[in-house]
């Protein structure tokens, strides 16, 4: 997986990240969400390469 391929990934994820920021601010387990997210793109990164 290139770096190209990376940004593109983490820029995707961003932007759902900071479509779904309010639901996930408002929620009381918002640190258990963000870990979900980056493992989740850890994951798909490790996959990939």
């Amino acid at each position: 997986m290139s770096m190209a391929d990376l940004a593109i990934l983490a820029v995707f994820l961003f932007i759902v990240f900071i479509t779904n920021a309010k639901r996930l601010f408002s929620r009381q387990d918002f640190m258990t969400n963000l870990m979900t997210v980056y493992s989740t793109l850890f994951v798909a990164a490790v996959r990939v390469c």
